[in-house]
Formats: structure tokens, sequence, C-alpha cells
């Protein structure tokens, strides 16, 4: 969601190769940033960066991932799955973590969600059917609130 203010290149950097924000990685510049076909905030979130130059892949700690086919079906509610980022540990500090943020929790079920975001404002971040919910019912944990 980031690439939803700028999609300029320039704005954005790739560090990889470490899971600290401040540790030295191998760092690339982007030159191209390809919003899904579809993006309409809050669906279809997602991008990709095309960097400058070839990114060392099958070290321990630069590898690609494997996505699943696109016909498959999303895990079925209490399935666990992990979230992953750099968001806010508080909404209390601007202060972005200073090390990768994973947190494992499960999938909710739909109609649970959707009543549990009913009333969200803004009205637009409601559950579209384009999302699935994961977290727990205390809501106190998320990728941007706990660390691993």
């Amino acid at each position: 969601h980031n690439t939803n203010v700028t999609k300029e290149p320039k704005a954005f950097l790739l560090r990889c190769g470490t899971l600290l924000r401040e540790k030295p990685g191998t760092d690339f510049n982007i030159s191209k940033v390809i919003l899904h076909d579809m993006f309409s905030l809050p669906n279809y979130d997602i991008a990709l960066l095309q960097v400058v130059g070839k990114i060392q892949l099958g070290t321990p700690a630069m590898d690609k991932i494997t996505l699943p086919p696109q016909d498959t079906d999303l895990a079925p509610a209490g399935a666990m799955t992990t979230v992953i980022g750099w968001g806010l540990n508080s909404t209390q500090s601007p202060l972005l973590p200073e090390k990768l943020q994973t947190l494992d929790i499960p999938v909710v079920d739909r109609p649970t969600c959707i009543s549990d975001y009913k009333n969200y404002n803004p009205p637009e971040y409601r559950i579209s059917d384009y999302m699935f919910c994961a977290g727990y019912d205390e809501g106190i944990r998320d990728s941007c609130s706990a660390v691993h």
C-alpha cells in the first residue's frame, strides 16, 4: 500500500539480505513500479518492483518465494498463516521497528470478519470480496504490533 502514494521508482529502495532496517544489506534502486491492473485501494493492494541490476538468489538471506497456483482456494478458517511487515509497533509512536515483524495468526471465517468490520470507518476500508481476514479475537496482535 505504500505504492499508492507515488509510483515514482526513485521514491523506493529495495534492501535484501537483512531483517534489520538499519543493518547493511544489498541495496537495489527501482526502475519501475508495476501496480496490479485492478488496483483500487483497498483492493488488489500489491505491486511489483523492477530492480536496476540483478539480485543474486540462492543464499540463506536472499531467495525467491513460491506462490500458489492462481486457482488455489484460500486457507480455511482456523488455519494458521504468517503476516510480515515493517508497520508501526504502536499508534502512539511514528517510529518504524528496527526488525522485520512476523506473526502467526489464524484465518477468520468470512461472516465473522464482515460482522467485526461492518462499522469500520472509513467505509471504503470495509471487508470486500477481494479480502480475507486473519487475527485473534482479542485484536491486540497483528503484523504491526507483535514481534517474534
